[in-house]
This record gives structure tokens, sequence and C-alpha cells, in this order.
């Protein structure tokens, strides 16, 4: 298993596009997998927001994160966010989430960024939380209640 970045991949871009699409873009009014396609592919950068990291096991991605600029609006000025953590279905149980948190979390630190934002649909935190996260606000999100979360780095 290896971390990679997904700019370094361009043939992997659908697969990330799929996972994201089916996970959170199904249900937003307006949306398509060309569109979502299109946004992940202007996210597979190495040196500017947003950046898309991978989890590749052999020549397949298995998992996904970003570290993205204002997630979402009404959080502004929160400018550094943690996004998109998504690990293929047989892929999960085996730590690559919070192998993929920690690496945005470096790749934040490296950038100098002192704090980290994310949304979650987990209210109680989860995995986040354990890993050192701590709740700021739910707040209701295209359609659903999520729970924005902060790190200080």
């Amino acid at each position: 298993m290896r971390f990679e970045f997904l700019a370094d991949h361009p043939q992997l871009i659908p697969d990330v596009a799929d996972w994201y699409f089916n996970t959170w873009g199904k249900g937003v009014p307006g949306n398509t997998y060309e569109k979502l396609l299109k946004r992940v592919t202007k996210e597979a950068n190495k040196q500017s927001l947003p950046i898309t990291r991978i989890a590749v096991d052999g020549d397949r991605p298995v998992a996904a994160a970003q570290l993205k600029a204002n997630e979402l609006t009404i959080f502004a000025f929160e400018t550094h966010w943690l996004s998109g953590v998504y690990v293929d279905k047989d892929a999960r149980g085996r730590g690559l989430a919070t192998a993929l948190v920690q690496e945005i979390v470096r790749i934040a630190r490296a950038r100098g960024i002192k704090k980290l934002y994310l949304q979650t649909e987990a209210l109680d935190g989860g995995l986040y939380r354990r890993l050192g996260w701590e709740p700021v606000k739910t707040v209701f999100n295209m359609g659903i209640n999520v729970l924005v979360m902060v790190r200080q780095l």
C-alpha cells in the first residue's frame, strides 16, 4: 500500500469520481457524474489546493482524501478543510481512513496550516473525534445534518 497524488495517476480519476458521486453526489440537485468528474479532475493537484491523495494497492485505488479550501460557505473564514475521505468497500477495516487523515494533516502542517476543519455525517464525531478533532457546530448542509469539526495543527 502506498500514498500517491491523484495528479500522478490521471487514469484513476474516474474511480475517485465514481466513489464521490455514488457516496455523496447522487442526491445533490443538479449534480451529475460528468460535473463531478470535471471537479475531481480539476482537484487532481500537487502544488495548489485542492490536493487529492489516494491509497494505491498494486495498480488500483483503494482510498482517497483531500486538502481543500473553503468547503462550506457558512464557514467562509475557515479556509483549510479535510474533505472527501473515502475507503473502497473491499479495503475497509485496514486503517486506511486513519492513515489518509494523518497524511492530509502531514501535508497541511508542511504548508504551515495551523487549523484544519472537516464536516462529517457522523454526528458523534466518529473516527475524527478519536483522532483528536473537536466538534464546532452541527449544521444543515445539502439536505443533511453534518458536524463541523476542527483540529489544531
